[in-house]
This record gives C-alpha cells, sequence and structure tokens, in this order.
C-alpha cells in the first residue's frame, strides 16, 4: 500500500487506553482492520502485532510499511501508529500490549557497567490536539531536567519545554 500526500489521512492522535493489570501487565487480543476507518494513536504499553491475515499498512507517524500475512510489528508505546486495511479486505491482527517490567533483567551483575532497570512510561503532557503533519521532534536539554519540543496543538507551532523530575522530588520526598 503505497500512501500519496492526497491519501493520507489527517494524523489526530488520540491515547488508545488498555488497562491492565499491574500484577501482571499484559494482554492479548485480537483486532480487525476494516479500510482505512481507523485513527491515528498511541498509548502507554507495548505492543507487538502479528498480521494473521489480509493486506495493508502499519503507518508509523507518516512512514507507512506494508503489511501481510505472517508480518510482525514491534511497537515503541510512545509511537503515533495505526493499522489499515487494504481496499476491499480486512487486516486481522494478534496484539500482545505488555509493559516492559515484564522482561526480566538476565544481564551482567557487574556494577561498574551500566545496570539495567524498567523503563516506566510516564505521561508529561496531552498530545491529543497536536496535528502530525508536523513532528514534535522531542529532545532533552543537556542536563536532563526538560523535555523539549514543537507542537501545534494550539493552533500555530510553538516551543514547549516539560520538566522531567515529578512534583515535590528533590524535596526530601
Amino acid at each position: 500500500m503505497r500512501l500519496t500526500a492526497c491519501d493520507r489521512p489527517r494524523m489526530a492522535v488520540y491515547v488508545w487506553q488498555q488497562d491492565l493489570e499491574p500484577e501482571f501487565p499484559l494482554a492479548v487480543l485480537e483486532y480487525t482492520a476494516h479500510g482505512d476507518g481507523d485513527r491515528m494513536h498511541w498509548h502507554d504499553h507495548l505492543e507487538i502485532a502479528v498480521v494473521l491475515e489480509g493486506r495493508g499498512a502499519f503507518l508509523f507517524g507518516r512512514r507507512a510499511i506494508p503489511a501481510e500475512t505472517g508480518d510482525i510489528f514491534f511497537i515503541d508505546n510512545s509511537q503515533p501508529h495505526v493499522a489499515l486495511a487494504d481496499p476491499g479486505v480486512s487486516l486481522r491482527l494478534l496484539l500482545v500490549l505488555f509493559r516492559p517490567e515484564l522482561i526480566r533483567n538476565q544481564g551482567n551483575d557487574d556494577k561498574s557497567l551500566i545496570q539495567a532497570g524498567v523503563l516506566r512510561a510516564e505521561k508529561l503532557v496531552n498530545m491529543s490536539k497536536h496535528q502530525y503533519r508536523l513532528e514534535p521532534n522531542v529532545s532533552f536539554t543537556p542536563d536532563q531536567k526538560w523535555v523539549v519540543f514543537r507542537s501545534n496543538m494550539f493552533g500555530e507551532t510553538y516551543v514547549f519545554a516539560v520538566e522531567v523530575a515529578k512534583a515535590g522530588a528533590g524535596q526530601g520526598k
């Protein structure tokens, strides 16, 4: 599936809420995409998508990757994406949703090396009104205390900075 500029859907991204049990943060579900009716979305868990049958494409932001039976996609928790079926067919998927804490550290325990840990995603800003014709170009400040990005969520394009530290951090808590 090759999308031309006039075929591309407008990209208002929304958050797809899928609550996972804290004790065992994993969900496996079957999902079928029909045509291009689904919306670009992101979520706070990792995803493995297996194409069980059909043809179409996964859109990651503006990038389209063809999808057909047997293909497997690994989707990062903050990556805007959507699965679209080719015209006249459906795209049946097996989705495995999980949090990184399910992956046990089996690395080297040498304390002189960087230690593996668990990445817990935390929502810093609501980007639901951002139009993804503009890439946010997210980066950290050199001191790693601020996330800097651009957005058009208020119409015009502005540069924003969001503090990474939680409120009250560094106050003896």
